[in-house]
This record gives C-alpha cells, structure tokens and sequence, in this order.
C-alpha cells in the first residue's frame, strides 16, 4: 500500500455552533465554501477548502481539539490579517526552514501558519 495523499481533514465543533464557525472560517478566514458531497447531506456541518485539502467542519456533543498547519506565502501579512480580526498571533520559534505562527480559533483548534525561508536563510 502507498499512501497517495491527504484527503480531507475533519473538525469538530459543537452542534449549537456550526453556523458561527461557518462565519469564522468562510467569511472571516475567507476559506472556500464546498458544497457537501453526495451522501452527507444529512450528517450536519459543512465543507471548505484550503488549496489542495478540503475541511470538515461537522457537529460533535463532545468536542476535540485539533491541530492544523497549513504553509502560506507571505506569514506577515498572515498575522497582519489575523490580528485585523483580533485574532491573538503566538510567534514561534522558526524551524526546519519556516518561519511559524500560530493561533488558537473561538473553538479551541490550534491553527499554525507557516513559511518556507529562503534557501539562504536556512
């Protein structure tokens, strides 16, 4: 077996919340809202995408933290936006060749955003 790639990652958030992470996400991160795939359309939640992973975000009576790191082209101007939505940035130290930032989201999932250095600074 070979592993071929990340399929999608799953949320959880509580029931009574979903449409204020729909809100979070989509409008405030501006993450793309999907529609929800044949089948699922029954099961709560929603969809969204990130370049190259689609997320989601789905009701729980008992929710779990996660940790999601996504790498982005340009960190300050990441936190830039972040701290616009008073969204609390924490540096972090740089590591294997990105510089990393990281935020924790109204329902409690760590977000890490990071950026490759320039080979020279590596």
């Amino acid at each position: 077996m070979r592993f071929l790639g990340l399929n999608h990652i799953q949320l959880h958030v509580p029931a009574d919340r979903v449409q204020e992470a729909h809100a979070f996400y989509c409008l405030a991160l501006s993450f793309q809202d999907l529609e929800l795939p044949q089948g699922l359309g029954g099961s709560g939640g929603f969809w969204m995408a990130v370049p190259e992973c689609s997320i989601w975000v789905g009701p729980t009576e008992t929710p779990v933290s996660s940790k999601i790191v996504i790498e982005v082209d340009d960190l300050e101007m990441g936190q830039k936006e972040l701290e616009g939505l008073s969204i609390v940035i924490r540096p972090l130290p740089i590591a294997v060749g990105f510089e990393r930032l990281e935020f924790t989201d109204p329902f409690g999932h760590v977000w890490q955003l990071v950026c490759r250095l320039p080979y020279d600074d590596v």
